[in-house]
């Protein structure tokens, strides 16, 4: 275990606060705000601003290393896998569990599954956006402290949080269940090449074919 620094503590702290904080079901104007969103922002700024604490500057984030990442099987394996998941699961809840799959519509609604080009634009961005904040500064940052697997864990707790919906249990247990696994694989892409280009294309390509199951 290695020491980290109170600024990279501090944002921690602050991003697994506001990950939970979709538990309040805070209700303005006859909706829900989810103050869980803001994490992202607090995550891309943590990067930023600790890049220092690196070794590298670019360290977790080097576009320029993508192609030769990609060239890897076991990274290829891995990227993919969500996909495959999202696939089968889809395919589960629509048939014996349409309860699920009707609250994972809900809960996806502020995409416009009616204008495709901007959705693909809003999903680059979204998935950029969580894994700069999860895996470049969050789980790098949470390794450094306590090693792969507990980061892995927490990383994927926290980001599983992030997406929480209020509804019955079990379609809640689920709907989370489905995200914590998709995040075990983004983690582990993460891991593999040290840059959340890589994970971000596992993210994006997950979520692509989720929006046109939904469809």
């Amino acid at each position: 275990m290695k020491e980290i620094n109170r600024t990279v503590m501090i944002f921690l702290i602050v991003m697994s606060v506001l990950s939970f904080s979709n538990l309040l079901k805070i209700d303005m104007n006859g909706e829900t705000v989810k103050p869980a969103g803001i994490m992202v922002f607090v995550g891309i700024a943590a990067y930023f601003i600790t890049r220092k604490t690196n070794d590298a500057k670019e360290e977790g984030l080097n576009i320029r290393k993508l192609a030769g990442d990609l060239k890897n099987i076991k990274v290829i394996i891995l990227l993919i896998m969500p996909m495959i998941m999202n696939l089968v699961t889809s395919l589960i809840e629509k048939r014996f569990m349409p309860e699920v799959w009707t609250h994972i519509k809900e809960r996806t609604g502020f995409l416009d599954t009616s204008q495709t080009a901007v959705t693909l634009v809003l999903l680059i961005i979204l998935a950029l956006g969580e894994e700069i904040a999860l895996r470049g500064f969050f789980q790098k940052q949470t390794t450094k402290l306590m090693g792969f697997i507990p980061s892995l864990i927490i990383t994927s707790i926290v980001f599983s949080m992030g997406h929480f919906a209020y509804d019955e249990p079990f379609i809640v247990a689920a709907d989370l269940t489905e995200i914590f696994v998709n995040s075990i694989f983004y983690g582990l892409v993460f891991r593999e090449t040290d840059n959340a280009w890589c994970s971000w294309l596992s993210h994006f390509l997950s979520n692509v074919l989720a929006l046109f199951i939904l469809l």
